[in-house]
């Protein structure tokens, strides 16, 4: 079974991370998918016990646990850390082999101590250096593992001069955010031909048509992981990363050449 990232958000993150994990587990056994937002959906209050039980009745039957998307386990978002810890709780009282896909590991307080409680004894695999310390400062059998959607090779493309990709994320993210991807197209984008803009959430079109967006610009504009991720895979010769937290400052850290913009220090 995959416990994974997907949820009404439409990531495309999410998606490449379930599609690519499919496909490598199809080969092995039948697989079911359970999305992030369950069993938090409009019906949770008045089927808790159903949704509980549902749970227990399918981790039961399964042959393993498989935990895919990377950025689960952070302090914001509770109800998918807590609805991670429930299953992962139930995997182990039935002690099912439960496999831990490359992680952002990032907790607060009593969030942290529940992580660390539930998941001792269990390999975590992490995919930035912050994680992995964090894990191994807890005590955890952790390790260093890339996000399974990064490419060993990068695609080579002619770049076409002056084109530039925006990660669509900006308008969604934080006022600072959003002023500093607009100044900046505002005063290094010339002409409207030469910029393009990738929606990576709330949309329908697929992740790898979004990833293929990426292969003609010179330079990408980055606010989340996977928009990086698809432009370092493209080859994009400039990357910028911007954020204004210590999650996405964990998450970016593994684009050694991209150019980070930290506008936490401006707040």
């Amino acid at each position: 079974m995959i416990d994974s990232g997907i949820s009404e958000n439409r990531d495309v993150g999410d998606e490449a991370i379930l599609d690519l994990t499919i496909d490598r587990l199809r080969k092995i056994d039948t697989v079911y998918v359970l999305e992030a937002d369950f069993p938090w959906g409009k019906r949770f209050r008045n089927r808790l016990l159903w949704n509980f039980l549902f749970l227990i009745r399918i981790i039961a039957k399964c042959n393993g646990l498989w935990i895919c998307s990377g950025g689960i386990f952070k302090h914001k978002g509770w109800p998918f850390i807590l609805r991670k810890i429930i299953v992962v709780t139930i995997a182990r009282l039935f002690r099912k082999p439960i496999y831990i896909d490359a992680q952002t590991i990032y907790l607060k307080r009593f969030w942290k101590a529940l992580f660390k409680l539930v998941f001792k004894g269990l390999t975590i695999n992490c995919r930035d250096d912050f994680s992995l310390l964090e894990c191994k400062t807890m005590g955890l059998n952790c390790k260093r593992k890339d996000d399974i959607v990064f490419r060993k090779t990068k695609i080579k493309k002619e770049k076409i001069p002056g084109r530039v990709v925006v990660d669509g994320r900006y308008k969604l993210s934080s006022p600072a955010i959003k002023r500093f991807v607009e100044e900046w197209i505002s005063k290094n984008v010339r002409s409207c031909e030469n910029l393009i803009e990738v929606p990576t959430i709330q949309t329908n079109i697929s992740w790898r048509k979004v990833a293929k967006f990426f292969e003609s610009a010179e330079t990408a504009i980055c606010v989340s992981f996977h928009a990086a991720v698809f432009a370092y895979n493209a080859g994009v010769k400039k990357i910028i990363c911007v954020y204004d937290d210590e999650y996405y400052h964990r998450k970016f850290s593994v684009f050694r050449n991209a150019e980070k913009i930290d506008l936490r220090k401006k707040k």
